[in-house]
């Protein structure tokens, strides 16, 4: 028994020795991740620190962040879109600051041609940053993402993010106060056809009632406060549009039919609009400042003046 208690001691020991380093680099990262002021937390900053005036939100993914820019629309407007941002988490966040959002008068959610096919994404950021938590997760569960930037990074990304110096990751945007998100380097991408394809390819019907239904909470949640909804379906070259499933198409203009029918919401479609030319888009799926400036110019005209000069 005694030389049994020397083996357990020297064994837990050797993995004291191993275990404490280990510890101190978690604890060196997680320290140093928490001072990088990445997109997410700016976006959240500026949500919080703008709300009490807000007016009009624009809900949506990167299609929305880069093609709808508020220094054109007129009263004040935030964007609450994100890249990868599907309509769960356009919900959630609705839902999250509804009740502090006094001024609130009229909603905008847009639709893109994936949006009701796609699953969640970045779901570990929007629990660390939001406390918004992915809809599969049980209320008893231990859940590291929602306090631990290692967790949310992962480690093979902390790690390049300290050989990096901390300087926060590559992204290619900055946030603007008002949710916008303005490129850095404004350089049209080649318009190739073959952009995005592997959103597209991940479009799956099974999302649809999920994603259906998190527009329904939305909608319900700012009609019981009358405040106006209306949909919208983001512009988009033709190189991708030519290349849209048909069966698809007709799925998501349906859902939106069932949506503005059952609320009596507005939808304005905006998807195949001949206006929009190859100069106004970054790539086949996003448009660039110029195009943003268009599409907000437009959109002020049809949905936000009717709405907010009644």
């Amino acid at each position: 028994m005694i030389i049994i208690n020397k083996q357990i001691k020297k064994i837990i020991a050797k993995i004291s020795i191993l275990a404490i380093p280990i510890l101190c680099i978690m604890i060196y990262l997680e320290v140093n991740l928490m001072k990088i002021e990445n997109n997410y937390h700016i976006k959240k900053q500026f949500i919080e620190e703008e709300i009490k005036d807000i007016d009009t939100i624009i809900t949506g993914s990167s299609h929305t962040a880069f093609g709808i820019n508020p220094d054109f629309l007129q009263d004040k407007v935030f964007v609450l879109a994100f890249p990868w941002q599907n309509l769960y988490y356009d919900d959630k966040l609705v839902l999250k600051y509804l009740k502090d959002m006094e001024k609130l008068r009229l909603a905008i959610i847009t639709v893109s041609y994936p949006s009701l096919e796609t699953g969640i994404t970045r779901k570990n950021f929007y629990a660390y940053y939001y406390g918004i938590m992915s809809p599969n997760t049980m209320g008893w569960e231990i859940h590291p993402e929602k306090y631990s930037l290692l967790y949310v990074y992962g480690m093979r990304n902390s790690l390049e993010l300290a050989f990096n110096g901390f300087k926060g990751l590559s992204e290619d945007f900055v946030v603007e106060r008002n949710g916008f998100l303005h490129n850095k380097v404004e350089q049209q991408q080649e318009l190739d056809d073959n952009y995005g394809r592997g959103v597209l390819m991940g479009m799956k019907e099974k999302y649809i009632k999920e994603n259906v239904e998190s527009i329904e909470e939305m909608i319900r949640a700012l009609q019981e406060r009358n405040i106006a909804v209306v949909i919208i379906t983001i512009p988009q070259f033709y190189k991708y549009t030519d290349k849209l499933d048909a069966e698809k198409y007709g799925r998501m203009q349906g859902n939106i039919n069932y949506l503005c029918n059952k609320y009596s919401v507005e939808y304005h479609n905006y998807l195949f609009d001949k206006r929009f030319t190859a100069e106004d888009f970054r790539d086949i799926a996003h448009l660039n400042p110029q195009g943003a400036k268009k599409f907000s110019e437009i959109i002020n005209k049809d949905i936000i003046k009717p709405n907010l000069c009644l």
